[in-house]
């Protein structure tokens, strides 16, 4: 919801924050994407790390990356920490999406996807308007910090809730038992 909120805003923040053009806006965006590319082509290679650690670690740095992010004034400098965050984020999305996609039994693996897609659907559009409207009553600059803090939340609970190695799946306490037959 609150990242949604940040692209929304994102060609504002760098008209009038960064007092920039069209251009700086597309390379500022496509650094953010660049980032996310390489960062999920690196999940392999971070793979061999602890994923809890790793998880954890690539929230925190999302979310204090953005946090410099609202402040700078130099658009290079701003491209560049989008890059950084796009790393983390491509990082964190595949790391955690390949865990989940081994720690749902497959019987409601289809239906946990289907959640979830559906709350990130939900949130866009909910994030886009209320994005929008704000910009009257609170700082462009809230948007990124609002990023920032939901960012390092989401790194310290991965932190906390999640296994060492994807093949382990979610701790004991907060594994869900299967009811279905074991399949032959």
């Amino acid at each position: 919801f609150t990242g949604n909120g940040a692209f929304l805003v994102l060609p504002y923040w760098i008209h009038h924050h960064l007092q920039a053009n069209a251009t700086w806006y597309g390379i500022a965006d496509g650094s953010w994407a660049m980032g996310t590319v390489f960062g999920s082509l690196s999940g392999g290679l971070l793979g061999r790390f602890s994923l809890r650690k790793t998880v954890g670690v690539m929230g925190i740095v999302e979310g204090l990356v953005l946090v410099v992010f609202a402040f700078v004034t130099n658009v290079p400098a701003a491209s560049g920490l989008f890059l950084l965050a796009g790393i983390a984020n491509g990082a964190l999305n595949v790391l955690l999406l390949t865990m989940m996609q081994r720690a749902i039994p497959e019987e409601v693996r289809g239906r946990a996807f289907g959640l979830l897609m559906t709350i990130l659907t939900a949130a866009n559009p909910l994030a886009a308007f209320v994005a929008g409207i704000s910009l009257a009553v609170v700082p462009v600059a809230s948007w990124y910090l609002a990023t920032a803090v939901t960012g390092c939340a989401l790194g310290v609970g991965l932190w906390i809730l999640m296994p060492d190695r994807a093949e382990e799946g979610p701790p004991a306490d907060l594994a869900v038992e299967s009811s279905a037959p074991p399949s032959q």
